[in-house]
């Protein structure tokens, strides 16, 4: 449904975007991650011809956008990070406005059903009659997305659109994507930050210093990152030896000291790390807490962009 290849954005020496190449299929929910300069917002610019590219190819269910964006503009919903609003008009005066700029593609006779369509799709009944100026943040962002949707794009692309939302506004933002996705419809989301993405996302990738460091499904990446469990202690006794100590251990990993406080990764049962914890008390380390739990997305996302960071 998109696809990228060697996607690069360069302004003058800085290298905003730097040769990505990356596919979401048809009916995905893409999350592109990574801390804020990432490159994020350049590259949704990009896919949205807001921005040419430096160099690279952009498909578009098989279109190329830089040959021929007329063809896919119909095709494309994009929900920016910034936008302006006429804050004098009523919701349904504001969707009716774009419903008849869309006037090539929607037809006049369809152009009331198609307001209350997406009006009912965002759960904004309640608000029709309200001023745009009156509308909270949250409901702002609801009523781009209903907008955005009025021509029924088959992608949805969004850039940071849970920035400053409420947790009730967050958990409906992710019923209408939810929504959007059985519908069949392709959604390519940003967010700096993961917990806003995670729970809905099935496929991700993560940008960093303008490179998309990694990139795939859920499901294959929780099998490459999360084979882990986690062991974090807070030790009293023999923190100077600790670390002499796991060395020996091949199934430790990635060792952290932070004051009396360690982090690692084991590579085994839960059965396993109580072994280990039995193992350290016969040698002299004693802790006030020993707390086991298996690898969540964060902390792939951590290991990636720190590999990212080293590299």
């Amino acid at each position: 449904m998109i696809v990228v290849e060697g996607l690069t954005k360069v302004y003058g020496d800085v290298v905003a975007v730097d040769d990505i190449s990356l596919h979401v299929k048809k009916g995905d929910i893409f999350g592109l991650i990574g801390p804020n300069g990432a490159g994020k917002t350049t590259t949704i610019k990009m896919l949205t011809s807001v921005l040419p590219p430096t160099r690279g190819r952009i498909f578009i269910s098989g279109i190329d956008l830089l040959e021929e964006p007329r063809e896919i503009y119909p095709l494309l919903g994009y929900v920016p990070d910034f936008f302006g609003l006429y804050e004098d008009l009523t919701v349904v005066e504001y969707l009716t406005y774009f419903a008849r700029l869309y006037s090539a593609i929607i037809p006049l006779k369809e152009r009331r059903k198609r307001v209350e369509g997406v009006i009912d799709r965002v759960r904004m009944n309640p608000l029709r009659g309200h001023f745009v100026g009156g509308l909270s943040r949250g409901q702002r962002q609801c009523l781009v997305i209903a907008k955005t949707l009025l021509h029924d794009p088959q992608i949805l692309i969004m850039d940071e659109p849970t920035a400053g939302l409420d947790p009730d506004t967050r958990i409906l933002l992710r019923r209408i994507l939810k929504d959007l996705q059985q519908a069949g419809k392709t959604v390519l989301i940003s967010s700096h930050l993961l917990v806003d993405l995670t729970g809905f996302c099935n496929a991700i990738g993560i940008m960093r210093r303008g490179r998309l460091v990694e990139a795939g499904d859920i499901e294959t990446l929780s099998r490459k990152y999360m084979g882990f469990r986690i062991a974090e202690m807070d030790v009293v006794q023999g923190i100077d030896a600790i670390s002499r100590i796991l060395e020996r251990k091949p199934r430790v990993k990635d060792v952290v000291i932070e004051g009396t406080h360690v982090t690692l990764r084991f590579d085994g049962s839960p059965t396993d790390l109580a072994e280990l914890a039995y193992e350290l008390s016969l040698e002299g380390i004693k802790f006030s807490s020993f707390i086991d739990r298996q690898e969540t997305i964060e902390d792939m996302y951590l290991k990636i962009i720190s590999a990212a960071t080293v590299a």
